[in-house]
């Protein structure tokens, strides 16, 4: 049916005609300037964006559909976990693997990890090599550290890279000069759930710094089926920040951190039992810093500098060789001559992952009414792992990429985007995506806006290199999984068309998408035979998994999101998406039948998120969220359900020191429902949190 809908507008071809007739019209309309983004950019009547080119642009103008999480958004929620807060956005999936790592994801591809979605805060990716994702769980920040969140529903290659190929997020915390001295936050309540986190924020004519620090503990989900696991994580961390702007014209941002956390992870996989579950010791710290300069007529540069580290210790004892493979001990010399019985690990162990990044961005103007970003950056990836590199241990890449994204204002009618990247490295030599918008004005505050992007993803470090099994004194006696050399990259193609509007004095905004994407040559684990395909047995069970670019999804629908704020006190967001996925992947080798995916994603999802703000500083709000029902691709079936949330808090001043006090519900009604792995059941849940600032 919405295949129907979106041709009948005759997508692609609609969107380029629509560019080529307002290359050719006439000029009039001055683009709107500012030196970069301002709480009132973000929270005025027409929202500013900046992720989407790189550049200060307003929502009515980006090529692409956005959704801020504005501060408001965040306290009105009731989320505990940063993840939560994008129940509020259409199209995203919010889901737990396990207790100790929380996911998102957008649209289709709900897997553990979501490969294809970039994530930042404050400009520096905190996407993880190691396991091609994001582990939110060991980031170190609180939900009080965020300002606002900048969500880029849509892919956003040409100003994030290939890594972006289906969403793109920008986490901004808050600045050192939002609030100065002492802060201090506490947290307790369900799942003996504990949060206690401090800052410390000075300013000092142009030189303004943050340091903070906290500590966080949950003892996961309540035990099922009469079986105790141990899924509690714990988390501690502590980040400084400095702002310095030594003239006019100048400003630099560094940022260090370090985080040790102890989370549990387990194989992916239908119907996981509690021996599946392992404990990661994941430590990891990070640099970035960026500098901006402000040039003559609005044109600026930035440099942009990060490197991110992460230490794993996850060692899984399987047992010893002899019982694995039902021997004697004694007969162990006869089959590895030169060995004696010994214990076999697999987990990771004694593993590294590094991210290095330089990139560089000039920001310029042609005339009045384009403005344009060019980029090159230079990034080097390394890890070493015995289990995920049996062979090699340690791997490494190096890739470059040079980007441009264009704005141009043909009338006052028109706004066209374009945007493209190109990027070369060590896997699959060069490849491109890029980027056409053509947003047609209806009135002020009314946009209508075709989009197509075009674009490659190239296999990461891990995917492209993984060769995991057990070796032990040079015997290879296990594979488990074998990437080989000649993965490809993975093709996306994406139409939508859009209407944004600003109504009711612009208290109302609305949007609604409708959307067409296709993937193509997607990687994915395919069941192979090792004597079949190495010619050899690996003296288990001769079975492993290859990595081919064997799979494709089609994924189609709408989805619309509605926010009033009649004034200061009401807030109320209302989000829904419709989606349909269709997709197909070589499950088996040896028989080679096609995997069918139907309900990867949710079908429906909505939430309705209702807050009012009391001039005495009581808050009240209350979120329903609904989620269709979804087969998890690498988890259990899971029905559908409702949740409902609630929040009220009290800001208050006494002596001097500002005080917040709430009580949050979750999932009041106690309809527990499971979530992407069957041990993982949702039941009510209460939190206290408080904060003091002095």
């Amino acid at each position: 049916m919405i295949a129907r809908i979106v041709d009948c507008f005759g997508f692609k071809v609609g969107m380029l005609a629509g560019v080529f007739i307002a290359m050719n019209l006439p000029s009039g309309m001055a683009v709107a300037e500012g030196e970069g983004l301002t709480e009132d950019d973000v929270f005025g009547d027409i929202p500013f964006v900046t992720g989407t080119s790189h550049f200060e642009q307003r929502i009515l103008d980006a090529p692409t559909s956005v959704s801020i999480i504005d501060r408001k958004m965040i306290d009105a929620s009731g989320a505990v976990e940063i993840v939560e807060v994008f129940r509020m956005v259409p199209g995203f999936q919010v889901y737990f693997p396990h207790t100790g790592r929380a996911a998102i994801n957008y649209h289709g591809f709900p897997q553990e990890y979501s490969y294809r979605m970039e994530v930042k805060i404050d400009g520096h990716s905190v996407y993880e090599p190691a396991e091609n994702a994001v582990l939110w769980s060991t980031l170190p920040i609180e939900l009080d550290d965020v300002d606002y969140i900048e969500v880029i529903r849509g892919a956003n290659a040409p100003a994030d890279g290939a890594n972006a190929t289906v969403a793109s997020v920008n986490i901004v915390t808050k600045t050192p000069v939002a609030s100065k001295g002492w802060s201090v936050r506490v947290a307790a309540g369900g799942l003996d759930t504990q949060k206690v986190s401090a800052a410390y924020s000075g300013l000092e004519d142009n030189f303004s710094y943050k340091i903070n620090g906290g500590y966080r503990y949950t003892s996961g989900f309540d035990d099922r089926y009469g079986t105790e696991f141990d899924d509690d994580a714990e988390s501690s961390y502590v980040n400084f920040r400095a702002i310095f702007t030594p003239n006019l014209y100048d400003s630099i941002d560094i940022q260090f951190g370090y985080s040790d956390n102890n989370i549990d992870m387990a194989d992916s996989g239908r119907s996981i039992s509690v021996e599946d579950i392992i404990k990661w010791d994941y430590i990891s710290y990070y640099l970035s810093s960026s500098w901006e300069r402000q040039l003559q007529n609005d044109n600026a540069v930035k440099l942009i500098f990060y490197h991110n580290h992460a230490d794993i210790d996850a060692p899984e004892v399987l047992g010893l060789f002899s019982d694995i493979v039902g021997i004697d001990p004694e007969d162990v010399p006869l089959a590895l001559p030169g060995l004696e019985d010994f214990n076999i690990v697999f987990g990771l162990y004694d593993s590294y992952a590094e991210r290095t990044d330089l990139e560089v961005r000039y920001v310029g103007k042609f005339g009045a009414n384009t403005r344009y970003m060019m980029g090159a950056a230079t990034r080097y990836d390394r890890m070493k792992s015995e289990r995920q590199f049996v062979r090699a241990v340690d791997v490494e890449e190096s890739s470059q990429r040079l980007f441009t994204n264009m704005e141009t204002k043909p009338s006052e009618k028109w706004t066209v985007n374009a945007g493209a990247i190109f990027e070369y490295n060590d896997i699959v030599n060069g490849y491109s995506s890029y980027r056409l918008s053509a947003n047609y004005h209806i009135s002020p505050g009314h946009t209508l806006r075709s989009t197509y992007n075009n674009g490659e993803r190239s296999p990461g470090l891990y995917e492209a290199n993984q060769q995991s099994g057990v070796e032990e004194g040079g015997y290879l006696l296990d594979i488990d999984t074998f990437a080989p050399g000649d993965l490809s990259t993975e093709k996306f193609e994406s139409q939508e068309l859009a209407y944004y509007g600003l109504l009711l004095d612009d208290a109302l905004t609305v949007e609604i998408k409708l959307f067409k994407e296709k993937s193509r040559e997607l990687v994915k684990y395919t069941l192979g035979n090792t004597i079949e395909y190495f010619g050899y047995s690996d003296n288990f069970d001769d079975k492993f998994t290859l990595r081919t670019n064997s799979a494709w999804v089609d994924v189609e629908g709408i989805e619309t999101q509605i926010k009033y704020q009649p004034d200061s006190h009401w807030l109320i967001n209302f989000q829904y998406s419709y989606t349909e996925n269709e997709g197909l992947w070589l499950r088996s080798r040896r028989n080679p039948e096609e995997q069918t995916w139907e309900k990867i994603a949710p079908k429906e999802m909505g939430s309705l998120t209702v807050g009012y703000f009391f001039d005495s500083g009581f808050e009240a709000s209350a979120l329903w969220y609904y989620q269709g029902e979804v087969d998890w691709e690498q988890g259990d079936f899971a029905d559908d359900f409702h949740r409902f949330d609630l929040r009220i808090a009290k800001r208050m001043r006494t002596s001097g020191h500002d005080v917040v006090l709430e009580l949050i519900g979750q999932n009041v009604f106690d309809e527990g429902y499971t979530d992407f792995h069957r041990l993982n059941q949702h039941e009510r849940r209460y939190m206290v949190r408080a904060m003091l600032e002095f």
